[in-house]
């Protein structure tokens, strides 16, 4: 396992409960004992029954409030604990996190070669925390992470994230980022329905049916004085996110790390980045690390032809300046 690894307190909004990771395991356990909510739903056994915390070999075993926290899961560089609780929340990314302990660390170690102490992150499409979390422990307390997202329970577990892990170098705004400002309609969820919030594309009208206004904005509007990377993220907006964000780009260079999953929207989105100067590339991220956090050998990331499942991006830098990565280290193919 890394030591370098910049994964960290996780809290889960959950149907029928709450799951927290905190910084130690003496805060797990006053958590647990002064939460009033959780001890109430504890007695009134609203919890999953497998509720845990997980800690390192070292730790000990113990027995809170009859919740068994005897399982094992603690990162040995931030001495992080996990309470959780299974939910049918946002099912897909839990499952991910639990099972392997981590969340998309092939991305994670690009932006690991990326960033530095200082640098500023403009993070759009920020889902529950993952890369906030790894952003803000990557720039440092001297650099600042901003990050945008629109739905509301994602956003209220992004806040929790950044609450409980102290990160007191990030920002976080329950806003769309478009080519255009004004406000734009988010569905309402039913949320005992399994669902996966971060795959909610605002690219439709929801105006016609159950939904809340949110603001949307345009990067250029914030003027940024510094930027050193935009990631983005927002499930088929990533060219208005970008036509959005034309002045902060040309002013500030920054790399652009872009989710590039829909086939009708890639040549176009493609050909708008090259449109600003910059040399584009290629990026298939394995979701499966067999060197995960947890350990764990089997690789769900296949398809039902057996093929790797893999998460599709662009990494381009301006062609005025020289790539901070090695591109072939992570295998990816210019365009």
């Amino acid at each position: 396992m890394s030591k370098n690894r910049h994964y960290p307190a996780l809290v889960y909004y959950c149907v029928n409960a709450h799951m927290y990771h905190v910084e130690n395991k003496e805060a797990a356990f006053n958590l647990i004992m002064s939460a009033k909510s959780i001890e109430h739903k504890i007695k009134s056994n609203l919890l999953d029954e497998d509720m845990g915390v997980k800690t390192n070999k070292y730790s000990t075993k113990k027995i809170v409030e009859n919740v068994d926290i005897s399982n094992l899961a603690q990162d040995e560089y931030k001495n992080t604990i996990c309470i959780y609780a299974k939910s049918n929340l946002n099912e897909e990314l839990d499952m991910i996190i639990e099972k392997y302990g981590e969340f998309s660390e092939s991305e994670v170690q690009v932006f690991q070669d990326i960033l530095k102490p200082g640098h500023v992150v403009l993070n759009l499409g920020a889902n529950i925390g993952c890369h906030t979390i790894a952003f803000s422990r990557l720039v440092g307390p001297n650099g600042v992470v901003f990050s945008y997202e629109p739905e509301r329970n994602n956003f209220t577990t992004l806040a929790g994230n950044i609450a409980i892990n102290n990160l007191r170098n990030v920002y976080a705004f329950q806003k769309a980022v478009g080519s255009t400002s004004g406000l734009i309609a988010v569905p309402e969820i039913n949320i005992e329905k399994t669902v996966n919030f971060g795959g909610l594309s605002l690219i439709h009208d929801y105006s016609g049916s159950s939904h809340y206004p949110v603001p949307l904005i345009k990067l250029d509007e914030c003027n940024f004085i510094k930027c050193n990377l935009i990631k983005i993220d927002v499930e088929g907006m990533e060219k208005l996110a970008l036509q959005g964000s034309q002045e902060t780009i040309k002013k500030n260079k920054p790399i652009l790390y872009v989710e590039n999953d829909r086939e009708e929207k890639s040549k176009d989105l493609i050909e708008y980045i090259k449109s600003l100067d910059y040399i584009v590339y290629k990026h298939l991220a394995p979701l499966f690390n067999p060197n995960n956090f947890f350990g764990d050998k089997e690789n769900v990331f296949v398809n039902e032809n057996n093929a790797l499942i893999v998460s599709s991006n662009l990494y381009c830098h301006h062609k005025s300046i020289d790539s901070p990565i090695n591109v072939k280290k992570f295998a990816m193919e210019l365009i």
